[in-house]
């Protein structure tokens, strides 16, 4: 059965929606959740008064860091009193790599996500996300999504 579950979050309760689905799963089957909240990796851009290639969320990088964390050891505290093993991650990068990468690192069994849905660029890429981790990893994939649980 699933010893290492991997749940990718970001913040939103719409991804928190899994957890309650995990907690059920795992009133049986006790595994360790692996919590991972990933931090996009600042991209320079232009500085529109002339000042360069500037990028200001390098100077919150850190801020951002300890924010993830404090968010995680919250969720982590949360699933600890209903006596599950949590192991939490940060990570700084592209979400589909930093993912197939702890799939790898962790030996994860299943990985758990919500689909949120959103409107626009979004909708788009959580889709594109969820698409991509299902053709590049080989463990179970579960996904929330409206409601319903889908087994890949």
């Amino acid at each position: 059965m699933y010893k290492r579950i991997l749940i990718p979050l970001d913040g939103s309760k719409q991804a928190e929606a899994i957890l309650a689905i995990i907690s059920l799963l795992s009133s049986s089957i006790k595994p360790e959740v692996i919590l991972v909240y990933i931090v996009s990796e600042p991209s320079p851009f232009i500085d529109p008064y002339g000042l360069g290639v500037v990028d200001y969320r390098y100077n919150k990088l850190d801020q951002y860091l300890l924010e993830a964390n404090e968010y995680l050891e919250s969720i982590r505290n949360n699933l600890q009193a209903e006596n599950l093993e949590v192991k939490i991650i940060v990570e700084i990068g592209d979400e589909t790599e930093v993912i197939c990468q702890l799939i790898q690192d962790e030996k994860v069994d299943l990985i758990a996500i919500s689909e949120i849905e959103q409107k626009g660029i979004s909708k788009l890429f959580n889709k594109k996300l969820s698409s991509c981790l299902k053709r590049k990893i080989s463990c179970p994939f579960l996904i929330f999504q409206q409601g319903e649980l889908i087994i890949n």
